[in-house]
């Protein structure tokens, strides 16, 4: 007796294609089962540790690590350097910048990076395997973030990492910048910030957001604490130009300048109010008349020059005459409440770098002055 074989017949290539396309859906959605399972154990662990501020429950936890999985980072990665503002995924500068150069197909060139100016240019790997600029280069400078308040305080005074780091808080905006511009595809088309970004711009939205309503009881409005008004809106100051003339006045006229800023209740001379700009200088201007010429009084003569300095050379000048003066302030060991005060009466400015390398040089001669006197008195 013969024993027959029975051939299953061949499956439709049709069929074939789609049973092929159902065992990979189902493998790719048990990995991301598998991954989310994973995950969840971490943001458990992580929230355990006490360890991140922002993620103190297994839910906060997931949603940071969920959020910089697909940002492409690592669970750790994710916890420390991704954060959750106001319902918007921000990270941090450092990871924005690991993300580009990796990437293969973006890089990034510091071309200038200090205490006043950052400028970056990008570049894309073009399909002739040739580097070629994204466009023009990304250039931040502290100026512009004095003038729009970024870098203040609710004083008018520069933030903590403002000014312990400009050239840090410079980069990194302009990491961002670039990063929003020139590499969208690398966040997915999400639009991210830097999580200094967002604190700034939660805290402009407290100082602008409208008054709440008034509590009612039984249909009689209550008083709204004093604490839950919001304050009154900004004061337009005077300008870059006007500022100048003042500081030029100031200094002309031997003014207190510690008194003149009291007087007007401000941190700093460019935070005065535009309207209050003729008043004051009318009154340095009637002083400055006022004030008898010196005896010995000799025609300022301009110097000649060959050659006007560059960006780059003022910006190097700058540099050099701040890690100088640094290393002076250290040695002489001059705390760093009177340095300020020191800074707003010689200058009207709360920050060496605001100074220009004229005003760096008047500065300088002065610690050394001091240092002399501290010196001879020993």
């Amino acid at each position: 007796m013969t024993t027959q074989t029975h051939t299953p017949a061949a499956m439709p290539a049709a069929e074939n294609d789609e049973a092929k396309h159902d065992l990979l859906e189902d493998v790719i959605r048990q990995t991301e089962a598998n991954h989310f399972a994973q995950n969840l154990k971490l943001a458990e662990l992580f929230a355990q540790s006490r360890r991140f501020d922002d993620a103190k429950t297994t839910a906060e936890a997931i949603v940071k690590i969920q959020a910089g999985r697909e940002l492409g980072f690592a669970p750790f990665a994710s916890m420390v350097g991704v954060h959750i503002i106001e319902g918007k995924p921000s990270i941090g500068a450092h990871l924005m910048a690991a993300k580009i150069k990796a990437s293969g197909k973006y890089d990034y060139t510091l071309n200038q990076c200090d205490r006043e100016v950052c400028e970056l240019i990008f570049s894309r790997l073009s399909p002739t395997g040739n580097w070629v600029p994204c466009g023009p280069p990304i250039r931040t400078t502290l100026k512009e973030y004095v003038e729009s308040g970024a870098a203040l305080d609710k004083y008018g005074k520069l933030r903590a990492n403002w000014h312990r780091t400009p050239d840090d808080m410079l980069f990194a905006r302009a990491i961002s910048k670039g990063f929003r511009r020139y590499c969208p595809d690398l966040n997915f088309g999400l639009l991210v910030y830097t999580t200094e970004e967002m604190e700034e711009a939660a805290e402009l939205m407290a100082a602008v957001a409208p008054p709440p309503k008034p509590p009612q009881t039984n249909g009689t409005p209550q008083p709204v604490p004093a604490a839950a008004v919001a304050p009154p809106p900004a004061v337009e100051t005077i300008s870059e130009e006007q500022n100048a003339e003042l500081v030029a006045l100031v200094r002309d006229t031997g003014t207190d300048i510690g008194k003149l800023l009291g007087h007007y209740k401000i941190h700093v001379l460019s935070r005065l109010p535009a309207n209050k700009f003729i008043e004051v200088r009318d009154r340095l201007n009637q002083r400055k008349a006022a004030k008898p010429p010196a005896a010995d009084a000799k025609p300022a003569v301009a110097p000649t020059t060959d050659k006007t300095p560059t960006t780059a050379e003022l910006a190097a000048r700058k540099q050099a005459a701040h890690i100088r003066i640094d290393a002076l302030v250290a040695e002489l060991k001059i705390n760093p409440d009177e340095w300020t005060a020191r800074l707003k009466q010689l200058f009207g400015a709360i920050d060496a770098s605001l100074l220009t390398p004229e005003q760096l040089d008047q500065l300088e001669k002065r610690l050394l002055d001091y240092k002399a006197k501290k010196t001879a008195t020993k």
